[in-house]
């Protein structure tokens, strides 16, 4: 390929993204004017604080918390949520009873969510707190969900 095609063709891409660059640009301010704030609503916006915490929640991942639950993951949701991600590594959702178990754990979480320390930032912000369950074979199990309410 000649070097004049080569050039015609990176100033072409070049073009093409500046343009692309400057339409979403005039958008948004377009939109500002318009008394929009953006492309994202309120409703999906996700708390920068709560995605820095999930970062740091996953760079210790997996880590075992007791003899049969594993963390392995945290994730910010928009809507002001927050979950926490777990196996049960003893557990095989066909030889448990999912209710009971769900509802032998449901106080504990709920327990340790009013007392642990550390997690000002979620009862700051009103957070409501996901606690995501699945088997050692990575079968979904049940969500415990608390609302601030739940545990301020």
């Amino acid at each position: 390929m000649k070097t004049s095609n080569l050039v015609q063709i990176v100033s072409i891409i070049l073009i093409i993204i500046l343009t692309s660059v400057l339409t979403v640009v005039v958008a948004e301010k377009v939109l500002s004017n318009m008394g929009v704030e953006g492309f994202v609503s309120e409703k999906d916006k996700i708390d920068f604080d709560l995605i820095q915490a999930a970062d740091e929640v996953k760079n210790l991942c997996p880590v075992m918390l007791d003899e049969e639950t594993q963390l392995i993951s945290a994730e910010a949701l928009p809507d002001n949520e927050f979950q926490y991600s777990y196996v049960l590594v003893k557990a095989v959702k066909k030889e448990i009873n999912v209710k009971e178990t769900k509802k032998r754990l449901e106080p504990l979480v709920k327990q340790r969510l009013k007392t642990t320390p550390g997690l000002e930032l979620f009862k700051d912000k009103k957070v409501t707190m996901l606690y995501s369950y699945k088997d050692k074979n990575g079968e979904f199990l049940f969500t415990l969900k608390f609302k601030p309410k739940d545990y301020e």
